[in-house]
């Protein structure tokens, strides 16, 4: 399955991403929809090693997807935000719980609700990398 992004098939193109996430079905999932799309995709499951990855590669975006979300989540995009080679850096949460809070989520560019599908991540993480209008 080839899924596209708002501007078209190959938008991530030349473009590197990070996937955060200790679920290794639901980090393959999400790094086939960003590869299909043309993007450069690393997994990590843990946070130090994410963090770690972030600063030598310099991702586009990094996706978090943590079992417990607020508090992972906190942790990395503030370790994240912390490093100034990063500032460029766009950061997505997919979080259990989304309402009053979450939108701030420690320096998050964007939190993502659960469930999700593959196609809504990609829309808005694609959307979020090259600057396209919702």
């Amino acid at each position: 399955m080839t899924l596209t992004t708002p501007s078209g098939a190959g938008a991530l193109s030349g473009m590197r991403f990070l996937i955060v996430d200790d679920n290794v079905g639901t980090a393959t999932l999400l790094s086939g929809v960003l590869r299909d799309a043309g993007g450069t995709v690393d997994v990590l499951h843990s946070i130090d090693a994410a963090v770690v990855q972030a600063g030598r590669k310099r991702p586009a975006a990094v996706v978090v997807h943590l079992p417990a979300p607020r508090d992972a989540a906190d942790a990395i995009t503030q370790r994240l935000r912390k490093n100034d080679a990063l500032a460029g850096t766009r950061i997505v949460v997919i979080a259990s719980e989304v309402g009053a809070g979450t939108e701030a989520l420690a320096g998050a560019d964007l939190v993502l609700p659960r469930p999700f599908s593959p196609e809504h991540v990609l829309d808005a993480v694609g959307r979020l990398v090259t600057g396209a209008k919702p």
